[in-house]
């Protein structure tokens, strides 16, 4: 696969420092915060984060203030709240508060809406929606007065917040070059993807007049330690996973048709499928099912019956022994990343979590080992 050239901007080399985090899906009494803090502490994890879903997952404000009393070293926030879910200046009180609790360690993660936004029945946030909310968290945050749908607004107790975007194409991309001070990029298991953020970012920093390397960049990488190469696509529940991702790539490119759909992931996503996997691709997302996407394999099946379920597994997931993960990741880190997030996928108790984790833990392990 090749990435498709920014003309005119290109990125500086990573500075080699490598940072990890991991998500924290449920806390279901207090101590199990201060029990999910502990472990993060003693597998050197840099970040903790709160997703934000209004139907499948726990209030992630709530979910912070306790990770928030429990640990003293991680950087915590939101992957990712949404425009509509909350009024920017309740988002904005919320998190200057949740800043002054932590000692200054929080960042407020928002996105679109792809997932919380859906699941209550609306769409998700227009890129010009998603700069006007984000603006307005940021700069009440920061103490400013501001005028949001007519009324001017002004929080008492105002504490600046780091703001990170979810971003992936080269709109939000952009976007999040000119205005944020982080970036998390949803699915990035491939060089090309990295190389398209960061040449998408610079762009857009640039445009502003900032230095993309003063942006905070953190990809979620979906790592699966398994005994063979590319064992995740294989395994209960990570394959359907993987048969949904598979059919968001083409849906997010526009569900294009056979012959427009090389093109247009590479415009959307920086990666060059060829025209054989392309044309795959556009067969098996116009069979796919969101019916069965998540109760059955059916639609497992139909990515194996396209031919596909290598290639998925192989772009969706570092998967496999922990010298071959350490191998993707470095190819990773030389195309630019440095911070990566993990989603402990596949698990449901607090202690399918705890020996997920501390079976990736060696791949950072290794990656901060100095040569």
């Amino acid at each position: 696969m090749s990435s498709q050239p920014h003309a005119g901007v290109e990125p500086s080399p990573p500075t080699g420092c490598v940072r990890w985090g991991l998500t924290c899906e449920d806390v279901h009494t207090f101590d199990a915060a201060e029990r999910w803090v502990a472990t993060c502490d003693e597998l050197r994890v840099d970040a903790i984060s709160a997703p934000e879903g209004p139907t499948v997952f726990e209030d992630p404000l709530v979910k912070l203030t306790l990770l928030a009393r429990a640990s003293s070293s991680q950087l915590l926030g939101t992957i990712v709240t949404a425009p509509r879910l909350r009024h920017p200046a309740i988002l904005a009180n919320a998190f200057s508060t949740l800043q002054r609790l932590s000692g200054d360690r929080m960042f407020v993660g928002i996105g679109v809406g792809d997932l919380s936004l859906i699941q209550i029945g609306e769409p998700p946030a227009k890129v010009a929606e998603l700069e006007r909310y984000a603006a307005a968290v940021k700069a009440l945050c920061a103490g400013e007065t501001i005028e949001y749908d007519g009324k001017r607004l002004r929080i008492a107790h105002a504490r600046p917040v780091p703001l990170w975007l979810g971003a992936d194409g080269p709109r939000t991309l952009e976007l999040a070059g000119r205005i944020a001070d982080g970036v998390i990029v949803g699915q990035a298991s491939h060089p090309d993807i990295v190389t398209f953020v960061r040449r998408n970012l610079a762009a857009g920093a640039a445009a502003a007049g900032r230095d993309v390397d003063d942006i905070m960049v953190w990809y979620m990488c979906r790592i699966d330690i398994a005994d063979e190469p590319n064992a995740a696509v294989r395994t209960e529940g990570l394959d359907r996973y993987a048969a949904r991702q598979a059919n968001f790539l083409w849906r997010i490119a526009g569900s294009p048709r056979a012959q427009e759909t090389r093109e247009r992931i590479l415009a959307r996503k920086g990666l060059d499928l060829g025209e054989e996997i392309a044309h795959r691709l556009a067969a098996y997302g116009a069979e796919f099912s969101q019916e069965h996407a998540f109760t059955t394999n059916h639609n497992v099946d139909l990515l194996a019956s396209h031919g596909l379920t290598d290639w998925a597994g192989d772009l969706l997931y570092l998967s496999g022994p922990v010298d071959h993960v350490v191998t993707r990741a470095k190819a990773l880190m030389a195309a630019g990343a440095e911070n990566f997030i993990v989603p402990l996928m596949g698990t449901s108790t607090m202690e399918q979590r705890i020996a997920r984790a501390a079976t990736i833990a060696p791949v950072f392990d290794t990656l901060r080992t100095p040569r």
